[in-house]
């Protein structure tokens, strides 16, 4: 294990790349692909990126379809 992810765990801080805070842990979202396992970004930078993103791609929010086995469901838009 990478002795700054070490350090990271041990003292229960992260700095989040967006914001540039030292937070919890606890406040960053589980990411298996990094060292930590940790999103490099908090997760209320992570609400904000989102709600950034879908509000310049419309059409990201509009529903999808998925495909599951054969069967193509719609997917429901949850935000009112």
């Amino acid at each position: 294990m990478d002795a700054e992810v070490q350090k990271t765990l041990e003292e229960g801080y992260k700095r989040c790349s967006t914001c540039k805070r030292s937070k919890p842990i606890s406040d960053f979202n589980y990411r298996r692909d990094t060292p930590d396992n940790l999103q490099y970004h908090c997760a209320s930078c992570g609400v904000k990126r989102n709600a950034r993103y879908y509000k310049t791609n419309p059409s990201a929010n509009r529903g999808s379809l998925i495909t599951l086995m054969g069967f193509t469901v719609m997917k429901r838009n949850c935000s009112t």
